[in-house]
């Protein structure tokens, strides 16, 4: 079947659009995404059946988060996770109901101002309309007819149904979603400390602060992986910082829940593992390599296969080793060339145990996980009240290719 590659450089985000300097690939074939050559067998059975869903449907009940989504290999459950508590709320209640009656409707909410425009919509700051609090909440509107006119109805659906599964401190909370005749809107938290993208060019941010994130966004991994959805767009520009320093995932649009492999090819070049660009068939341990890249722009600020070009870019992922600078002390070398194996079976992250043999790499040996997972460490990075960031230059300039 024919594949076209879209290269786009604006993609709606939550609370965050930047013209990106990386160009991000889509592939779409034809009228039915050929998203799996065993779709049956890689996609959760409650998920089979997207093709036939309509978006009448998008409104309905949010999936509850699995009763087995706590994280494994001796790391502690919350007491309460974030979703939960949420749904004891009079207000989150309101997203059982299906819209047009009495459910949510924009007018149970007052517009405060918008925090970006992308190419499928918008996101507004909104608060409820009456409301005794100033509570405010981050709504993604996407254009119904731009999603109809991409063949973007199961992508839209599939990430309001991957949010409404996770519930975890360091993903971004989903309260629920509806629509109206134009519009399919998602009501989430509104994190207002910028993405770490910023942060990462920030003169105060250092190495404290990338082994901080690094180990957040791990267990962030860890509980999306023990539910088999895979993230598949990890980057800084999907990661946002909330106001007491701690990390949150955003942007579930490219998730998908596989148990076995899948087949397509999507992401931010980038961030892209090899299988990926090679079309062999990807799992989990994608978004392990994107760690690995990520944990390197945090300390070198800059990835390790960046082209001039796309193109260039993919032949480097596909073609070259990656070379980490002189000042990485051997213990951050040794996770890094882990994290970027070329083969996914030998990679670190891969097989049942590969989550907990990430965290017990000796650059994590600092970490207690426990007081992590339950918010009790100070991040060392705290959003700055306003103005712009100092920059920060790389400690020497990047390796230059063999």
């Amino acid at each position: 079947m024919g594949r076209t590659l879209r290269w786009a450089r604006a993609v709606l985000k939550l609370g965050q659009f930047r013209a990106k300097s990386r160009s991000e690939v889509r592939a779409t074939r034809g009228t039915k995404c050929k998203d799996d050559l065993n779709d049956g067998a890689s996609t959760a059975a409650s998920f089979n059946d997207l093709s036939s869903r309509t978006l009448s449907e998008f409104d309905d009940v949010v999936c509850s988060a699995s009763s087995s989504s706590s994280i494994d290999d001796g790391v502690p459950e919350l007491p309460g996770s974030p979703l939960a508590l949420a749904r004891t709320d009079t207000f989150t209640r309101k997203s059982a109901l299906p819209a047009g009656s009495e459910g949510w409707t924009m007018s149970n909410f007052e517009v405060v101002r918008a925090l970006g425009e992308g190419s499928m919509g918008s996101v507004r700051l909104v608060k409820l309309a009456n409301a005794r609090d100033d509570a405010t909440f981050a709504l993604k509107m996407i254009d119904k007819s731009h999603i109809t006119r991409e063949n973007q109805k199961e992508r839209a659906m599939q990430e309001k149904q991957l949010l409404g599964l996770v519930s975890h401190p360091f993903v971004v909370k989903f309260f629920g979603a509806f629509q109206d005749d134009s519009h399919l809107f998602m009501l989430m938290e509104f994190v207002g400390g910028g993405d770490l993208f910023s942060a990462i060019r920030c003169s105060k941010f250092d190495d404290s602060c990338a082994h901080f994130f690094a180990a957040e966004i791990t267990l962030a991994l860890t509980h999306i992986h023990s539910l088999d959805i895979v993230h598949r767009d990890l980057k800084p520009e999907n990661v946002v910082i909330d106001q007491r320093g701690h990390a949150k995932i955003v942007d579930f649009g490219l998730a998908k829940v596989v148990q076995t492999t899948t087949y397509t090819i999507c992401g931010t070049v980038d961030y892209m593992a090899p299988e990926v660009l090679s079309n062999i068939g990807h799992g989990k341990c994608v978004d392990w390599w994107a760690l690995g890249i990520l944990i390197f722009e945090m300390l070198a600020i800059g990835t390790p296969f960046m082209g001039r070009s796309a193109r260039e870019t993919r032949k480097n992922v596909l073609d070259r080793d990656p070379r980490c600078p002189p000042y990485f002390g051997s213990v951050t070398k040794s996770l890094v060339y882990l994290l970027l194996i070329k083969d996914p079976t030998l990679r670190l992250g891969s097989g049942a145990d590969g989550s907990q043999r990430v965290r017990s790499h000796s650059w994590f040996s600092s970490v207690d996980w426990g007081a992590l997972l339950q918010q009790r460490c100070a991040s060392p990075f705290l959003p700055s009240a306003g103005g712009a960031p100092a920059p920060r230059l790389p400690a020497a300039p990047p390796p230059a290719p063999p």
